[in-house]
């Protein structure tokens, strides 16, 4: 079996993510796309 693509994700210093565009093709992903998480944040003191 062949070793799939090493694909990594980067984070900027303003928090943005950058992904490969291999995934950005595969999911049909256009610029801009949002992103929201399914996980509450944790409050801030």
């Amino acid at each position: 079996m062949a070793n799939p693509e090493r694909l990594a994700t980067t984070v900027s210093t303003k928090g943005q993510v950058t992904l490969p565009s291999a995934i950005r093709k595969r999911r049909q992903w256009g610029a801009a796309h949002a992103f929201w998480s399914r996980t509450p944040r944790k409050a801030s003191c």
